[in-house]
């Protein structure tokens, strides 16, 4: 249908001006008008600079869709979001929303912090035009979901940041907003009530638009079908959440590969012990699995990429091959669940590099993680530095937990630096598909296999 939609954004902008010093407040406006006066040509104004904080945006939101916003501090997200909650005007543009549109943006938005929570839920429900008795037959559910009974007659401002995000979820969700905005709020919740925010907007987005900013690629990965990637006030990208989320992450490692060392990786690096490299063939193995001291390395056979796929890095070294492998070294083509399988990767460098990490993530088809490892723990308390065209090889075995059937893939990771600031030296998103065809019913994400289970009836 030609109007099947719920938010319209055609060209917007939002400019700031940005203030040379206090008193240019006063000056700029004789500028102007000694200008309109002498009819001089139009030029900037002396006393302030116009910052974009965004630039042409236009997208369509059909009804039912749900779309992620992403980038980095200060792209323009809020700003977007509170131009399509119309709590802020766009100095160029426009916005056309349709139905009941609930925005859950910054802390505290939209409440008195010297009124109760009691207050403030018919406050703000009675703002968006619900009656007295409406309000009324909504409160009861709207104290229940958020579970503060015993602080609702207590002002907002004893309230902490988690109980304000618990009450201003609770009221948005059951206003029957058409679309939901939310601007990073859940990322104060305590884990249980997040998990119960999620179960609710995976239900909502069912039939219903939602519109988040987050920078948990995860969730945008899982809750939403779109994506678009703001840089500065433009939009970088407008797509599929997988595609947008890699492309992010492939500009920005980019945009940092030759960022320094932090000040606490160099202090690791000053208490390890000396790098050899004398011995290119030495072998390294996870000191947390040998409490015996028992050094048996494992057999395993390397299989090259056959194909290659999006990947991303600083080009100092590239990954050669990835494989998943049982106990014996044969190469697995499907996986059920609850065998030992070993993930080996194999890079090679092309200049020198300390501290070299291999890792992998698994990944299911939206993009979240399932679990994933990599060999810096494991090395901690050795220094290994490679010389160019050196070959670096990791191994990790463990039991493959019981996956839904669908398909599922190892991200590849091959970077330098310590566990809190490293640097990716290549990152490849899909080194590895794998499809499970498991029977077995289970829930979550995934099952672990179970080594007995028993019924007694007496």
């Amino acid at each position: 249908m030609k109007d099947n939609y719920a938010v319209i954004c055609d060209s917007v902008s939002k400019d700031y001006k940005i203030w040379k010093n206090s008193s240019s407040r006063l000056k700029a406006p004789l500028w102007a008008i000694l200008g309109r006066a002498f009819k001089t040509k139009k030029k900037d104004n002396p006393y302030y600079r116009t910052f974009p904080a965004l630039s042409e945006v236009s997208f369509k939101l059909n009804s039912g869709e749900s779309i992620g916003i992403i980038g980095r501090n200060g792209s323009g997200k809020s700003t977007l979001l509170q131009i399509l909650a119309g709590t802020l005007q766009p100095t160029r543009g426009s916005v056309k929303t349709k139905g009941r549109i609930a925005a859950l943006l910054e802390l505290g938005s939209g409440f008195n912090q010297d009124f109760s929570g009691r207050e403030n839920i018919y406050l703000y429900a009675s703002i968006l035009g619900f009656s007295k008795k409406e309000i009324h037959g909504i409160f009861d559910s709207i104290v229940a979901f958020s579970e503060l009974e015993q602080f609702i007659d207590q002002p907002l401002k004893t309230y902490s940041s988690g109980m304000m995000i618990r009450l201003a979820f609770s009221v948005r969700i059951h206003l029957d907003p058409e679309v939901l905005i939310i601007d990073e709020a859940l990322a104060v919740g305590d884990f249980y009530f997040v998990q119960k925010c999620t179960r609710f907007i995976r239900d909502f987005v069912k039939d219903k638009t939602l519109i988040l900013v987050t920078h948990d690629l995860s969730a945008v990965q899982n809750l939403c079908e779109r994506c678009i990637w703001l840089k500065d006030g433009h939009v970088m990208f407008d797509g599929r959440p997988k595609d947008a989320v890699e492309r992010y992450l492939a500009h920005y490692h980019d945009s940092t590969s030759s960022a320094k060392k932090s000040n606490e990786e160099e202090t690791n690096k000053n208490i390890l012990v000396e790098a050899t490299n004398e011995d290119p063939e030495k072998e390294y193995y996870d000191q947390r699995k040998m409490p015996s001291g028992d050094l048996r390395p494992n057999d395993w056979k390397v299989v090259l990429l056959e194909e290659p796929s999006d990947s991303y890095g600083s080009g100092e070294g590239e990954i050669v091959s990835c494989s998943l492998e049982d106990t014996k070294g044969r190469t697995l083509t499907g996986i059920v669940g609850g065998e030992i399988v070993r993930f080996i990767v194999t890079a090679t460098s092309n200049t020198e590099i300390e501290s070299p990490i291999l890792g992998f993530n698994l990944k299911d088809r939206l993009g979240q993680y399932i679990f994933g490892e990599n060999t810096y723990l494991a090395n901690r308390y050795h220094t290994i530095d490679l010389l160019p065209s050196q070959q670096i090889t990791a191994t990790f075995e463990f039991r493959m937990p019981i996956l839904h059937p669908g398909e599922y893939a190892f991200t590849a990771a091959f970077a330098k630096g310590s566990q809190e600031s490293h640097q990716q030296i290549q990152w490849i998103h899909e080194a590895l598909l794998i499809r499970s065809e498991s029977p077995k019913t289970h829930s979550g994400i995934c099952s672990i296999p179970m080594l007995k289970i028993s019924t007694k009836v007496s």
